[in-house]
């Protein structure tokens, strides 16, 4: 193979760098496309043969977030969904998708807690509705009692189940939500790699 100019073979270099956190075999087909992108585009005679690529430390982060999305997407939990898709958020949006389904999960993960704690504290959790108040959840403790007062308790046994469904409901469709992101940014990913 035909030598690269220097520009190119300092990108390489930098992109071999950037991409360390790859298994050596990945990061050595990673620079070996390149390279062979880079000698076509010697070989058409194109003057600036790396700028299309970008700097190499960003070119090198769409590799290195690609295989963190593909790899979230294989496991399939809300965490290693959320963490890879939020290190890759480049934009405001991204950073408040991925916190309004964090709080989604919370919320639901909130529900299965209760349901779970209402044989414990019957009296404590579940809708409390009264004197033009309204709570859903636990209440503990002497200011809890003092805001709801002249309430009562109105779902009873029936909690358990209503918290149960909603708070899987509410975790089904936030995972849901985290690997259809999950997978349009990769999608985006991809199709953006080569330049």
């Amino acid at each position: 193979m035909r030598a690269l100019p220097t520009e190119a073979e300092q990108f390489l270099r930098k992109l071999s760098a950037a991409l360390a956190g790859l298994p050596s075999a990945d990061r050595d087909d990673i620079v070996a496309e390149i390279r062979s992108h880079l000698a076509e585009r010697a070989a058409r005679g194109e003057a600036d043969l790396v700028a299309p690529f970008g700097p190499p430390e960003a070119y090198a982060a769409s590799f290195l977030q690609e295989r963190a999305l593909a790899g979230a997407l294989a496991r399939g939990s809300s965490w290693a969904l959320g963490r890879a898709l939020a290190s890759g958020a480049r934009r405001a949006g991204g950073w408040y998708a991925v916190l309004v389904l964090a709080i989604l999960h919370l919320y639901g993960i909130g529900l299965v807690a209760m349901a779970a704690l209402k044989p414990l504290f019957p009296a404590n959790v579940g809708m409390f509705v009264g004197d033009g108040k309204f709570g859903l959840g636990a209440h503990f403790g002497p200011e809890a009692e003092y805001k709801y007062s002249g309430t009562r308790e109105v779902l009873g046994w029936w909690a358990i189940p209503i918290f149960l469904v909603a708070g899987a409901l509410i975790l089904h469709a936030a995972n849901w939500a985290l690997r259809h992101l999950a997978r349009r940014r990769l999608v985006q990913l991809r199709s953006g790699l080569w330049a």
